[in-house]
């Protein structure tokens, strides 16, 4: 399985941690896309990991670096999707028994935070989804989620685990 981190807003040491919350599991297949901060891509390094490292213009919406990375997704298996906004103990092994349950295009991880659920920062996401991207400039969180979600192609994991927000100034999304 491959898990691709939109990096755009983290450090190299960050970017790092996501890796190794992914590696600690079996995930050893990396796509990390980067818009901005071009030299903090190249300082990523990882043993007993394949890391493409993808720097891509700052055109590139989310969506559309997912769509420019498309070439190096598998279409036989849904992959992960992360843009770090938290860091948690998600067990990803269950994620992915969720997801493949529940025979959607998108799986998102939401946290149980008080009476809210907030987006976890955590996806799989089925090649399929890459269809519902039109343009590069297109964020994936707007357009193409919403379109997913008009199609009932949207399941939603319920994590109870403990987590990390990554920057504080983060909007927080309650569902």
């Amino acid at each position: 399985m491959q898990a691709v981190i939109l990096a755009d807003k983290y450090s190299t040491d960050t970017t790092n941690k996501i890796i190794e919350i992914y590696k600690n599991q079996g995930i050893r297949s990396f796509i990390i896309c980067r818009t901005s901060n071009r030299e903090v891509i190249e300082e990523i390094e990882n043993e007993d990991a394949t890391i493409v490292k993808v720097t891509l213009e700052r055109k590139n919406k989310t969506g559309g670096q997912i769509l420019k990375i498309a070439n190096l997704l598998s279409s036989d298996e849904p992959f992960f999707l992360t843009y770090g906004d938290y860091l948690c103990n998600i067990d990803l092994s269950n994620f992915l028994n969720f997801h493949k349950s529940q025979a959607k295009i998108l799986s998102m991880a939401l946290i149980k935070q008080e009476n809210k659920q907030l987006f976890g920062g955590f996806m799989l996401v089925d090649y399929d989804a890459i269809g519902y991207i039109d343009n590069e400039q297109m964020l994936f969180e707007k357009e193409p989620i919403r379109k997913m979600a008009e199609d009932d192609e949207i399941s939603w994991y319920q994590y109870s685990g403990s987590y990390q927000i990554m920057y504080q100034h983060m909007k927080i999304y309650g569902f």
